[in-house]
């Protein structure tokens, strides 16, 4: 078939080729695609956990971020560690460039009560 011009590679090499075009990042097992995954349920999804919370509330994710986790990766940067999780700076905002940071569950917790609090009128 090579010889006769049917195919470009033989099988063993289509193959590697075929598997490496599939992928895009390469990132899909890891935390900080986790948590991207998460921050759209968070957002989107109103039979997710947190929805009351992000998208209940109104918060919205840049579209760009919607459809390509590399952009959202490159414009947050690393994760100090597996434990962060990605805040929202200001809670009437979305999750937007410019938005957004890596914290600890207990910052996180901190941001949402005070959030909660000048809502209620300053009372935590």
């Amino acid at each position: 078939n090579l010889k006769a011009g049917r195919s470009l590679s033989c099988r063993p090499c289509s193959a590697k080729v075929a598997g490496a075009s599939r992928i895009t990042h390469g990132e899909s097992g890891t935390v900080v695609y986790r948590r991207w995954a998460a921050m759209k349920q968070s957002c989107c999804n109103p039979k997710a956990r947190d929805y009351e919370f992000c998208g209940g509330l109104g918060a919205t994710v840049c579209p760009e971020w919607v459809v390509d986790f590399v952009a959202f990766r490159d414009h947050l940067g690393a994760m100090p560690t597996d434990m962060h999780v990605v805040d929202r700076i200001d809670l009437v905002r979305g999750f937007v460039p410019g938005n957004v940071r890596w914290v600890t569950q207990a910052e996180q917790m901190d941001n949402r009560r005070r959030f909660m609090a000048a809502a209620r009128g300053g009372k935590l």
